[in-house]
């Protein structure tokens, strides 16, 4: 996959993700991740949300 193809993703998962002035790691831009987080954004987009949920909750126990 190209990074003109990545840049087109839509990931609803991240649909309140705000990104400020603050650098971010994972996103060059607004709306266009880095090419090697396009994977990971893909397989967090093809979850359902009960399952995004049950990942968060294990992460805040483990913090």
């Amino acid at each position: 996959m190209g990074l003109a193809e990545v840049s087109r993703i839509d990931y609803p998962v991240l649909q309140n993700y705000l990104v400020d002035d603050a650098y971010d790691e994972t996103f060059e831009s607004p709306g266009k991740p880095r090419l090697h987080y396009a994977p990971l954004l893909e397989t967090f987009s093809s979850l359902p949300a009960d399952e995004i949920r049950r990942r968060k909750h294990s992460a805040d126990l483990a913090v």
